[in-house]
C-alpha cells in the first residue's frame, strides 16, 4: 500500500513494519487513519488527532494525506500561538498563511524571533512568510 502511494516507497521490498516505519513514531491507528486518507477516505477528526495525523503522515511522506489534513486544519480556523508554532515547525505553509492573516505585524516579529531562538524553522518558504507579514502587514 506504501507503494503505491508514495514514491518514497518504491524500492523497498521489505514488508517488515519495523523497517518501514521510520523510528516507530507511527501509531498503528494512525497509520491506518493515514492510509485511509492516501486513498481518499474523507474522515473528520478532532484537531488533535489532526495534528498528530499530520506527523504521522510526514513521517510516512505521504504528501496527498498531509494537504488534505492540512486542509482540515484550515478549514476549522485555528487562531492561536500553539497552531502557528506547529504550522512552522512542521512546515505547513497553507496552513500558515491563513494564520498570519489574523495576527498583527507585531505578534509575527514575536513569533519569528520565537521560532528563530526555538529552531524549529526548517523552510526558508516559512521565513519569508513571517517576514512579510512584519515588512508589509501582509501576507
Amino acid at each position: 500500500i506504501l507503494i503505491h502511494n508514495c514514491p518514497h516507497y518504491y524500492n523497498h521490498t521489505t514488508e517488515s513494519y519495523a523497517e518501514l516505519i521510520p523510528d516507530h513514531v507511527v501509531r498503528f491507528n494512525y497509520l491506518e487513519l493515514c492510509l485511509q486518507i492516501a486513498h481518499g477516505v474523507q474522515i473528520d477528526l478532532s484537531p488533535y488527532y489532526l495534528l498528530e495525523m499530520t506527523r504521522a503522515a510526514q513521517s510516512l511522506s505521504l504528501t496527498n494525506a498531509t494537504y488534505f489534513i492540512e486542509k482540515q486544519l484550515i478549514w476549522n480556523e485555528h487562531n492561536n500561538k500553539t497552531y502557528i508554532m506547529y504550522a512552522i515547525e512542521h512546515d505547513l505553509s497553507r496552513f500558515l498563511a491563513v494564520l498570519l492573516k489574523k495576527v498583527t505585524p507585531e505578534y509575527a516579529l514575536e513569533l519569528l524571533r520565537l521560532a528563530l531562538y526555538g529552531g524549529i524553522i526548517n523552510s526558508s518558504e516559512i521565513k519569508k512568510m513571517i517576514v512579510a507579514k512584519v515588512l508589509y502587514g501582509r501576507y
